[in-house]
């Protein structure tokens, strides 16, 4: 359908998917969840971020303890799936496997962004991670962007790849998206103060308009 469909019927299965998907958000957690990592969120901005000078070693505890609790949670996610072929079960197991992909996410998460701390502190990576500094000023557009794109790739009312196009070659595709993105998201910044969905984003949350040009006389 995705393939081959007209923008009407993919239109029709996404209105009958926001039906049924949100009792699979309630069968995994995922309210609950999500409520946590904002909070969660608030706290890192406040609390953390200000004081990414911290000792290294609280940044490696994070690594370790985080990268082990969610790559052993994740594993036992994965297993259970494997084993019963089905996401989450109204079942004692899919508790089981509900509260194993809860412990998987964000804990691994936290050790990814301890792990992209502690690089930050060398400068040679340092040199590596500013690549994607752009890209990360503007998650939101880059994000809708990309959805954009890949459905004039791959949909049926699109260039109709999906399907079609090795799987070989779709990693290809997601690098080429990727830088194509990030240089764009520079040449933007070279004269924007933020993205424009940023923007908007940031306009709905405080109820004004902030700056977008990077200086006041631009």
């Amino acid at each position: 359908m995705f393939a081959h469909g007209t923008a009407g019927d993919y239109l029709a299965w996404n209105t009958a998917n926001a039906v049924i998907r949100p009792g699979t958000y309630l069968q995994s957690g995922r309210p609950a969840k999500v409520l946590a990592l904002f909070l969660l969120g608030i706290w890192l901005g406040s609390v953390v971020l200000p004081r990414l000078d911290m000792p290294g070693q609280w940044l490696l505890l994070t690594l370790v303890v985080g990268g082990g609790i969610g790559l052993a949670s994740s594993y036992v996610y994965a297993s259970i799936k494997a084993a019963t072929g089905s996401t989450f079960l109204a079942s004692p197991t899919g508790l089981a496997q509900t509260a194993a992909y809860t412990l998987g996410t964000t804990p691994l998460a936290l050790a990814y962004l301890a792990a992209a701390a502690l690089a930050w502190r060398a400068l040679r990576a340092r040199r590596l991670l500013e690549w994607f500094v752009p890209l990360g000023r503007m998650a939101l557009s880059v994000y809708l962007t990309q959805t954009l794109g890949q459905l004039a790739l791959f949909s049926g009312y699109g260039l109709g790849l999906a399907g079609r196009a090795p799987v070989a070659l779709l990693p290809l595709v997601a690098a080429a998206i990727l830088v194509l993105q990030r240089y764009l998201c520079a040449l933007w910044l070279a004269r924007y103060a933020q993205g424009p969905l940023e923007w908007l984003w940031r306009r709905a949350t405080y109820g004004r308009a902030p700056t977008m040009f990077r200086h006041a006389f631009d």
